[in-house]
């Protein structure tokens, strides 16, 4: 039975959308499913040595376990040998939390919310995935009000994670678009692309919502741009297939991947997909190419292809000769008739300097020394010590007296010729023969240019100023012995030391408050010192330095317990305080919740003495201490009260008020407050573990 027309062009019609619909559909696998070569980094620092930095994934962001088969070129000139090698890099990872109305819910009764899943989580990735060596990045992005915060900023310490998510206590907030939150995880990817990392995006999200809220062709076309495959936690009991469908819509088409995450532990696929990325592949190969400019470097790998351009100035390198010519060489003969070859020294050293403009230190292949225009015998790799310096042998055993240009010229591994400027010098030759030994010639008053004899005037002359000076010396000998004759002579004279008779009490008269003060010395200075805390981090309620003064500060929550108050929810009611003694001060913990630390070690039973510039934590309060000894002028005279008169001590009163024996205390020592801090409205359970930045 035969179809009609109309029938048949229904037909290819539906055949048609059909496949259109089919193509469409598997368009984000086909552009999953393509791998990824990327290279990160070019170093040149070595040169010819290059050294290449590659990562190599298939189409959803998984490691390949090498890259066999991989060709590389350079400007078209194929790279025939270059050596493989993994080395650790670091992942930097952006996590968009999805805290929309529902992140609160509870999924099972009695269960964690979806809220501490994803801090569960994320502490998971901290304490188990990120690397301890500071290789490793991480940003938190959250909603607020007025957009998208960053909760975490680029960091590098596991701590650093673990603190700020026990304390995330930012209420759920549903107007804040998904998208605008993973246009600036892309945005900060972007800007920190050049640092060589592998990046990922992470998004959490019960991912219901997700169709009427992202702008898919931006954020994939975007993320693809920079190579930045984007990951998908999703939230809820059960994963539907519209929440799936939601979800591929970002990750197949950026090579990223997703996870139904009913509990924490769920997510530990995506962690070790992205943190398996860390180390990437090191190609090293020596470049067959001496000029200079921009070259474009190639990689292919299985039908993926990357490419960067290096640019790179090669100049010669430079000579500079660094030898003394203020004096001539002095060549010394036997005599006048004797031949120059038998003239000493019969070579000089002559040290150069080699260095290299374009900052690529290369070998030098050739060197040699032109005297005159004339080349001495090559040297082939001659040797140069790590500062660059290099030392060639000047033959002079066949030189007479003259001046003389001397010029290093040198040939690196390339190629490159290099020439120092002339630099002249003198050669002198003297015989010995016939001439006086220096400790042969008598000393005289007769200037080195006059060859007449000394007369008989001038002899008796000298001879009577030595006379003058002997008998003066003869008097002043005499002088000497005089006094010390007298000197004896009184000592023995002195009389014997008189016994010292017993001291007689004496009875000191009343002082009159009105008496003459003592006047100290000018040099005397009373000295005191003035504290302050410069808030760092996480006391948005001080804007200014807090002042240290008093013999007890108290810091904590509670403005009843606390001088000092922070409203951050790590610090207890009444968390710490700072005693004074003198220019000394302490720092006391007062039994924390989330503890008191100082330059990022923990302030236990004993108090710590704080100096200037320590660093301060209180819970997550980020403090520097500052202190400065406060002087009275140096030209002013100090005024000391006057003497007071002994009183006679009174007879003590029993009032009956006490039984128990009074104890003074000590002046600076402190006393424990007399009933312990139970801070039952702290939140952490946990001691808060300050990070010490290293960046």
């Amino acid at each position: 039975m035969k179809l009609p027309m109309r029938s048949h062009r229904y037909l290819l019609i539906v055949s048609f959308v059909t496949v259109l619909l089919l193509l469409v559909g598997l368009a984000p696998a086909m552009a999953q499913s393509d791998p990824r070569l990327e290279i990160t980094a070019v170093d040149a620092s070595a040169f010819p040595d290059m050294r290449v930095m590659v990562i190599a994934t298939d189409g959803e962001s998984l490691r390949r376990p090498d890259v066999g088969g991989l060709s590389l070129r350079e400007n078209d000139t194929p790279v025939e040998n270059y050596e493989v090698s993994e080395q650790p890099v670091g992942v930097e990872l952006f996590v968009v939390i999805d805290a929309n109305s529902d992140i609160d819910a509870r999924d099972e009764a009695g269960g964690l919310t979806r809220k501490e899943k994803v801090r569960d989580s994320i502490l998971l990735f901290a304490e188990q995935y990120m690397d301890s060596t500071q290789l490793d990045r991480i940003t938190i992005i959250v909603p607020q009000e007025d957009g998208p915060s960053i909760l975490l900023d680029n960091a590098i310490f596991p701590n650093e994670v673990i603190n700020e998510m026990n304390f995330w206590d930012d209420d759920a907030v549903g107007n804040t678009r998904v998208n605008d939150m993973l246009a600036l995880a892309i945005e900060r990817a972007a800007a920190s692309k050049e640092e060589g990392r592998f990046q990922a995006a992470l998004l959490y999200s019960d991912a219901g919502r997700l169709d009427g809220e992202l702008d898919y062709p931006f954020l994939t076309e975007q993320a693809r741009a920079i190579d930045l495959p984007i990951f998908s936690a999703i939230l809820g009991a059960r994963a539907d297939d519209s929440e799936i469908t939601n979800v591929t819509g970002l990750t197949e088409p950026t090579r990223g991947n997703w996870v139904h995450m009913p509990q924490a532990e769920e997510i530990a696929p995506l962690f070790e997909k992205i943190t398996g990325n860390r180390s990437q592949f090191e190609l090293d190969y020596r470049s067959g190419l001496a000029t200079e400019g921009s070259r474009m470097i190639i990689a292919e790998l299985d039908g993926a292809q990357a490419q960067t351009e290096a640019v790179l100035e090669i100049v010669p390198p430079t000579a500079e000769i660094v030898v003394d010519n203020s004096r001539p060489i002095r060549r010394v003969t036997s005599g006048p008739d004797a031949p120059l070859t038998d003239a000493e020294p019969g070579s000089q050293p002559i040290a150069a300097q080699i260095s290299w403009r374009d900052g690529y230190p290369r070998a030098v292949v050739e060197a040699v020394l032109v005297v005159n225009g004339t080349p001495q015998p090559v040297v082939t790799e001659p040797a140069i010590d790590d500062g660059g310096l290099m030392s060639l042998e000047w033959d002079i055993s066949q030189l007479d007296e003259g001046a003389y240009d001397l010029t290093v010229q040198v040939v690196d591994e390339l190629g490159l010729e290099g020439q120092s400027e002339p630099l002249p010098m003198t050669v002198i030759v003297e015989g010995m023969a016939g001439e006086e030994s220096p400790a042969e010639i008598a000393p005289t008053a007769i200037p080195e240019d006059s060859d007449e004899p000394m007369s008989d005037e001038v002899a008796q002359s000298l001879s009577l100023v030595t006379i003058g000076i002997a008998l003066l010396a003869l008097f002043a000998a005499v002088v000497v012995l005089i006094v010390a004759v007298v000197l004896v002579r009184r000592r023995q004279a002195a009389p014997a030391p008189v016994a010292q008779a017993a001291p007689v009490a004496v009875q000191q008269a009343p002082a009159d408050h009105d008496a003459t003060q003592v006047i100290m010395p000018a040099f005397v200075k009373q000295a005191e010192a003035t504290a302050y805390l410069e808030p760092l981090e996480n006391a948005p309620d001080h804007h200014g330095n807090i002042a240290v003064s008093g013999d007890g500060m108290t810091i904590g929550r509670d403005a009843k317990l606390a001088q000092i108050v922070f409203a951050d929810k790590s610090v207890s009611r009444l968390h710490a305080r700072i005693v004074q003694s003198g220019g000394s001060f302490r720092l006391y913990d007062e039994g924390s919740a989330s503890g008191t630390y100082v330059n990022y070690e923990p302030v236990g039973l004993t108090p710590q003495v704080l100096n200037n510039n320590d660093d301060v934590h209180i819970g997550r309060v980020h403090l520097k201490f500052h202190v400065s000894a406060v002087e009275d002028d140096a030209d002013s005279t100090q005024i000391m009260p006057a003497p007071q008169a002994p009183q006679a001590p009174q007879q003590a009163v029993d009032d009956g008020m006490s039984t128990q024996p009074y104890m003074p205390q000590q002046p600076g020592q402190y006393q424990p407050p007399p009933e312990a801090n139970d801070d039952e409205d702290d939140i952490s359970t946990q001691p808060f573990m300050p990070h010490q930045p290293n960046r």
